[in-house]
């Protein structure tokens, strides 16, 4: 097969895929066209569509590479957008959808028909052979043999639409399945049609379980301020109401077992051929990481704008006393008021401290130091630090002479103690003894803090190694901090491998503890990841 010389012309040069399609419709109406009109070749191309960076092409009775030449010729010839193009020996008006053409060396024949779905042209189907060939054909004449090529056509241009329509579907299918968002399709009487596994996990509530029930009572829905939403402010009714897109509507649904959930809607109408909405889809996407994000957000920046506040005051309004340098100041004067703006850009530096620590453990990594230690050197180093601090607070240790050892990092370990110690300070009676404990078991090496303060409520215990969370108590209203510090000390104790909880009762007091374990069970590594949700 000889290549053809594109007219002056031509429109831009088309790209192609080329293949065979094996086992496909498309073959068989190949191999129709060669046993029927017993010609030379036939190519199949299919013309890019909108969207599509290339066409597709292949063939019977000649090379690839010489379908794809051909192809590269005959397609800028063909008038895809007019009804009539060109025909050799056949009256337009009879065939206005075919082409025949005799060029090149070999003086090749081509008999050509557009393969034409829906008023739009997804292709071409090719017969090649000599001069001639077609008269000698079974039907005898060119017309005949295009008129048979026509029928041909509609049958592979059917063939290719039910083959695309087939792939829309699987991919469909396998974004329905697959999906991270819920998917829950309605009827227009608001009754359930189905869901996909995403959806099922979210509520746990099974497909076949919500069928054909209404919507309404399995999600419950309700707006953010926890009001039902009723029909009137259904994103679904509203979707089918208007025929439009209703997008991005949060809102909240409830599970199976009462859960509530946060959740970002969209819900859309799908319109029937006479313009009427019949169904709809309600894409459903869990928002309750990013709420909490949003208002962890603005909790930090309240929290450490108001802790902020104060120390900045207090060193602002000595610096500007001390500015004043016609004033008398007397020694003590001077020394008490110098300590405060000392303790006060301790406060500051420990703020910023904690808030650099907490983005680090955020970032899902701390750095440790691990060695032997002896638990008794970090609970005597800690208390004797605290009592110089505090000499008025009376603190007292209880540690077993036998306790193993851990393989821990000191400083961070100190650090849990520490904390531990300073809640018990601040939220108890300044008469109350504190006190310093250490046990083990057969796997661990356990140390508490014990203080007769004000307690924790069931429902605080919770929450209280989260980030920025504060017991709601009058103690702790009058105490300062940004919630920082039970969310580092679960962060340190976790990379240690270690275990941290807290004993509580309203009014009698906590029990802080942490379990690490013991130097023959410990983790080894120097760098240890730790995620938190």
């Amino acid at each position: 097969m000889s290549s053809h010389p594109a007219p002056q012309n031509a429109p831009r040069k088309t790209q192609f895929r080329s293949g065979y399609l094996k086992n496909d419709p498309l073959d068989a109406a190949m191999d129709a066209a060669l046993l029927t009109l017993q010609q030379q070749a036939c190519a199949l191309i299919l013309v890019p569509q909108p969207g599509a960076p290339s066409g597709l092409v292949t063939c019977r009775g000649m090379a690839l590479a010489d379908t794809k030449k051909f192809a590269q010729w005959l397609v800028p010839l063909l008038r895809f957008t007019e009804s009539a193009v060109f025909v050799k020996e056949i009256p337009p008006e009879q065939w206005p959808q075919s082409i025949a053409l005799t060029t090149g060396p070999n003086d090749e024949e081509v008999i050509a028909m557009n393969l034409m779905y829906d008023d739009r042209n997804i292709g071409v189907l090719a017969v090649l052979g000599p001069v001639g060939a077609l008269r000698k054909s079974p039907l005898n004449h060119p017309a005949a043999s295009a008129a048979f090529l026509a029928s041909l056509s509609t049958t592979v241009a059917v063939a290719l639409q039910n083959r695309d329509l087939r792939e829309q579907r699987d991919q469909f299918r396998m974004t329905y399945l697959y999906s991270g968002d819920g998917i829950l399709t309605v009827d227009a009487d608001l009754r359930v049609t189905g869901c996909n596994p995403a959806m099922e996990l979210m509520i746990h509530r099974q497909a076949e379980e919500i069928t054909g029930q209404f919507y309404y009572d399995i999600l419950r829905p309700e707006d953010m301020s926890g009001r039902p939403l009723g029909l009137e402010r259904c994103p679904l009714m509203e979707a089918l109401a208007t025929c439009e897109v209703i997008q991005g509507r949060e809102i909240y649904i409830y599970t199976r077992d009462g859960s509530k959930l946060t959740v970002s809607v969209t819900a859309s109408a799908v319109i029937s051929d006479e313009g009427l909405p019949v169904s709809a889809v309600m894409n459903v996407r869990d928002i309750a990481r990013q709420k909490e994000h949003e208002i962890l957000t603005s909790t930090l920046i309240s929290i450490v704008s108001h802790e902020l506040q104060t120390p900045i005051a207090i060193i602002k309004g000595y610096a500007s006393t001390f500015a004043q340098l016609r004033a008398q100041w007397d020694a003590d004067t001077i020394s008490e008021r110098m300590r405060a703006i000392d303790e006060e850009a301790d406060r500051l530096s420990h703020i910023i401290k904690n808030i650099l620590y907490a983005s680090r453990i955020q970032a899902g990594k701390i750095s440790m130091n691990l060695q032997q230690i002896q638990p008794e050197t970090i609970i005597l180093t800690c208390a004797r630090r605290f009592q110089a601090r505090e000499p008025d607070r009376k603190i007292v240790t209880r540690i077993p002479k036998n306790i193993p050892q851990i393989y821990a990092d000191d400083i961070l370990i100190e650090e849990v103690v520490t904390n531990f110690i300073d809640n018990a300070h601040k939220h108890s009676d300044k008469s109350a003894t504190i006190i310093i404990e250490g046990k083990f078991t057969g796997d661990s090496v356990i140390i508490s803090v014990i203080d007769k303060g004000s307690g924790i409520s069931e429902t605080e215990k919770e929450r209280i190694f989260e980030r920025f969370y504060r017991a709601d108590n009058d103690l702790t209203r009058k105490t300062q901090g940004a919630g920082l510090g039970l969310f580092i000390c679960n962060a340190i104790v976790k990379a240690h491998g270690g275990k941290i909880w807290v004993e509580s009762e309203l009014g009698r007091g906590s029990v802080f503890s942490m379990g690490l374990p013991r130097m023959e069970n410990a983790l080894t590594p120097m760098l240890l990841p730790v995620q938190f949700d």
